[in-house]
């Protein structure tokens, strides 16, 4: 979505709109197909700031990121800044921008991704830590998803008129149709310790050694108010007779090295029930989600999982970490099962529990799926972000109610 002449919005994004960008790439490429949908949608050019291959590489890539800024900068092409950030080499490369925009006189606006970002900026030295907070605070607008980052930012000193709440979303997507036969549960995330999957793996284990019992617990976890009593799961709901009865299969898909999780798996006698096919595109993954009957994602950190969001909107029973802005879009025995992080034989309670009752799956999938359409539609950021774009071209200030309303978050 690139003009051929006039202003246009410059985007900012390491990896751009490819899969090295993670998350990120994903919420551009669905947030340019809703623009796209829109004449009136101020135009977007996507520069890559960081790129494939190594140092080398990188540094090249942000040295024609920086061009492209000057360029549209000293012509006046560029009618604001859209800078994603996330830790480390990415929050050093955006501080860069957002100065050199200011310098040029092109209004930023500032969108803070990474799950561990507050853990980053405060182990930074004090010195460092100074620099990036007066980044942040110089610039227009900060982009957040959540009410907790709101919060951690205007902790810090950034003026509260100018961070906004402005949910991820994802497009609308045809329910997923139940395949019959054993219960497909679901993993699309990097494969690794953040995402949960030595722990998802641990679960499998546990439910195919018929080590946990499919009863409702109400011990909770420290710490988890929320999880002290599943008081929404009807234990109706959850008798299915024994554990070694239960028919299932599971997919754990994303980058990254599968090679110690396919030998975890081996080691567990999971290899008849359990593929890792790696990372799968945007159709091949779409395809996984709407043949899944659940998804299952144990993370320890995350901002908002894009996965989550897309198992929304096929309706799919949900078992997820009440972590980032997760507990902020559902709510434990309504919309989804949360269960702690870490915490092994409650994420096989909740694993075990669904794949013996389809009734539940439907209802936590039908109630997620209302959700996604009230708050997580591609086309809520879409709009909310729009009007960034034209507030800031135009010179106007933020409005000091914010966006979020817009948006579907909670100021």
């Amino acid at each position: 979505m690139r003009s051929k002449r006039g202003k246009q919005v410059l985007i900012f994004a390491g990896g751009g709109l490819s899969h090295v960008s993670g998350g990120v790439g994903t919420l551009l490429r669905y947030l340019i197909a809703e623009w796209d949908r829109h004449p009136s949608s101020m135009p977007v050019r996507v520069v890559d700031t960081r790129g494939p291959g190594g140092p080398a590489a990188a540094l090249l890539r942000f040295c024609a990121a920086v061009a492209i800024l000057l360029w549209d900068g000293a012509t006046a092409r560029a009618a604001c800044a859209h800078v994603h950030m996330t830790t480390r080499g990415s929050a050093l490369r955006k501080a860069v921008l957002c100065a050199l925009a200011r310098l040029l006189g092109v209004p930023v606006i500032l969108h803070l991704h990474g799950a561990d970002f507050f853990d980053f900026y405060d182990a930074l030295p004090a010195p460092a830590r100074r620099v990036l907070r007066a980044a942040m605070a110089r610039v227009g607008c900060i982009v957040v998803m959540g009410a907790s980052w709101r919060s951690r930012l205007i902790g810090l000193g950034i003026p509260a008129q100018r961070v906004r709440v402005i949910l991820n979303g994802v497009p609308a997507a045809p329910l997923a149709v139940s395949q019959g036969g054993p219960a497909r549960i679901l993993f699309l995330g990097r494969l690794g310790a953040r995402k949960g999957v030595p722990e998802l793996i641990d679960a499998l284990e546990q439910v195919h050694a018929d080590c946990v019992s499919p009863t409702r617990s109400t011990s909770g976890s420290a710490g988890s108010p929320t999880m002290q009593a599943d008081c929404s799961l009807d234990d109706a709901d959850l008798a299915a007779g024994p554990l070694a009865a239960l028919d299932w299969t599971a997919t754990i898909a994303g980058d990254g090295d599968p090679s110690p999780f396919l030998a975890r798996i081996d080691a567990a006698g999971l290899s008849g029930r359990v593929a890792m096919p790696g990372w799968l595109d945007q159709a091949q993954a779409s395809q996984a989600l709407a043949q899944a009957d659940m998804l299952v994602l144990a993370s320890h950190h995350e901002v908002m999982p894009m996965a989550v969001l897309e198992a929304m909107a096929r309706g799919l029973a949900i078992v997820t970490t009440p972590v980032g802005a997760v507990p902020e879009f559902l709510d434990h025995g309504q919309t989804a099962w949360l269960v702690p992080p870490g915490d092994v034989p409650a994420l096989a309670r909740a694993i075990a529990s669904l794949v013996a009752s389809a009734p539940t799956r439907r209802r936590l999938g039908e109630a997620a799926r209302r959700c996604f359409a009230d708050r997580l539609d591609i086309a809520i950021p879409a709009a909310a972000l729009q009007a960034l774009y034209r507030q800031a071209a135009s010179g106007g200030e933020p409005e000091p109610a914010g966006l979020a309303r817009v948006s579907g978050a909670a100021s």
